[in-house]
């Protein structure tokens, strides 16, 4: 198997270092990121989606160096954010018709995905009209419906409905030799039901593999 993600001498600094010279790569499967409450899971998930830039290194997707070439590396990667963020007047509707036209992605997929996460009544809401479960339903599916080779989760399960979670378990182990699907948890039972892959992070950027 190739390795879809890797991280190359990643450095990040807030008030002291997170990360010095972390290197790590994913394969096709899916890996659970574990550690203590600010050890740098969420910092980890957003430096490897582009939306937080680390001070030095090099994130690459599938070939593509995702400073280099952020175009083609984003059109590979999807990022499902802990709490989910964008414009908070737009309706649900209007943000995946925007995501789907950007990203090319499979309407019919997208039709499954919206049925399958009951989304079809909510839609017409604003964003920031909805509750923080079907705001997650609707990044979820944004992520989902591109069919990237690199999916990115921050607390993935967090405020989704027991019908919504187990579809969420379902389709990623369904489609787990396509991609890589990085995720941070605190629920265990997911990452069990998962099988993942279990990457545990440990003070001054370190981190063990426990799986």
């Amino acid at each position: 198997m190739s390795d879809l993600i890797q991280l190359k001498g990643i450095y990040k600094k807030f008030e002291s270092p997170i990360f010095s010279n972390f290197n790590h790569a994913f394969q096709q499967g899916i890996f659970a990121i574990t550690g203590a409450n600010g050890i740098g899971k969420s910092t980890l998930l957003s430096i490897i989606s582009g939306s937080l830039k680390p001070d030095s290194g090099e994130i690459i997707i599938c070939d593509y160096d995702l400073k280099k070439s952020p175009i083609k590396a984003k059109r590979l990667l999807s990022y499902v954010p802990d709490h989910p963020a964008f414009y908070p007047f737009v309706k649900g509707e209007e943000f995946l018709n925007f995501i789907a036209g950007l990203k090319k992605a499979n309407e019919a997929l997208m039709t499954i995905l919206i049925e399958k996460f009951q989304l079809r009544d909510s839609l017409n809401l604003a964003l920031n009209e909805m509750s923080l479960g079907t705001q997650k339903k609707v990044f979820l599916t944004a992520a989902l419906m591109t069919q990237p080779k690199a999916l990115v989760m921050d607390e993935p399960t967090n405020g989704l409905d027991k019908e919504s979670r187990e579809f969420l378990i379902r389709y990623l182990i369904h489609n787990k030799t396509s991609m890589s699907a990085i995720f941070s948890s605190h629920d265990y039972h997911f990452i069990k039901q998962l099988n993942a892959n279990v990457l545990e992070l440990a003070p001054n950027g370190n981190s063990r593999s426990l799986s």
